[in-house]
């Protein structure tokens, strides 16, 4: 996940990718170039794959009960917004999405 942090951020910045209440990214718009939004949607997909690991390793290890599971994401979720770049799209607790 370090590997394409920085690429990650700055497509936030530019507000194509934006942070989930559930410690998810997301495609907020596409950029017109193809090769870019190829990219987009490709780092999107890795990162979603990186943290579902690494969340059920986590939930695992910490006997996170299935009532816990969605508080346990926020938690992280959390943090990925309040370190997410300026112009990062991020989603309320309520589904609503602003730029940070």
């Amino acid at each position: 996940m370090n590997a394409w942090r920085g690429v990650l951020d700055n497509f936030k910045k530019e507000g194509f990718i934006g942070e989930t209440n559930d410690f998810e990214i997301v495609v907020k718009n596409l950029p017109s170039d193809s090769s870019t939004a190829r990219d987009v949607k490709k780092i999107v997909n890795d990162e979603n794959r990186e943290r579902k690991i690494m969340m059920d390793d986590l939930l695992k290890i910490d006997n996170v009960s299935p009532g816990q599971v969605a508080k346990f994401k926020k938690i992280f979720a959390d943090v990925m917004q309040k370190y997410s770049p300026e112009g990062t799209w991020v989603q309320s607790e309520t589904g609503e999405w602003s730029r940070k």
